[in-house]
């Protein structure tokens, strides 16, 4: 059966590592693994208006596409669930048979992953002074190289980022990333395992 996937946490808490983790393990079970972000339809948007794909852009985006009155084709408002509703259409289309859902903030959100069948949340926690320095360190957005402490505390005060936390009760499986990768591995290894019924 297809398994959906939504891996949950704050910025730089390991998220895209989980899923590379599990792409290498899926690969070895010959199992086709996808993945769909929420910042990918923001990207776009902001790839057409030629602005730079920063984390305050995306974050001002965000809240403004799903604070407006843009209409859906049966007249009501898309509202909170406007990236959730790209990203279900998305997923639905994948062929894969693990698809990784990254960039789940809201009980909205959460709401739409329920709407697959084999469906699982995974809530992923590490320590604010070290995903700063994650951050930096990655820089895989403009700007993340030089930013400051305090830009990085802003930016995870930001409306966009304010539901996450709330979502760590929703989740049935829940990853530590306060280890080394070996700690880590081998929590991604037993969800996956739980998931696929090999345990």
């Amino acid at each position: 059966m297809k398994r959906y996937i939504a891996v949950v946490g704050r910025s730089c808490s390991g998220k895209e590592t989980i899923f590379k983790m599990a792409k290498e393990f899926l690969a070895s079970l010959r199992k086709d693994v996808s993945i769909h972000h929420f910042s990918d339809p923001l990207n776009e948007i902001l790839d057409v208006l030629a602005l730079p794909k920063t984390r305050p852009n995306q974050q001002h985006l965000s809240t403004i596409l799903r604070q407006s009155n843009l209409m859906k084709h049966d007249g009501q408002v898309a509202g909170e669930e406007i990236l959730g509703n790209v990203i279900y259409s998305r997923a639905l289309l994948d062929k894969s048979d693990v698809i990784f859902l990254d960039g789940v903030r809201r009980p909205q959100d959460v709401a739409m992953l329920r709407r697959f069948s084999g469906s699982s949340l995974v809530f992923v926690f590490a320590p604010l002074d070290q995903r700063y320095e994650w951050l930096k360190a990655r820089a895989d957005r403009p700007g993340d190289a030089n930013k400051t402490w305090e830009e990085f505390l802003r930016e995870q005060a930001a409306e966009s980022e304010s539901k996450i936390d709330e979502l760590r009760h929703s989740a049935y499986f829940k990853i530590d990333n306060c280890g080394d990768l070996e700690f880590l591995r081998g929590q991604v290894t037993h969800i996956l395992k739980c998931e696929l019924g090999l345990v």
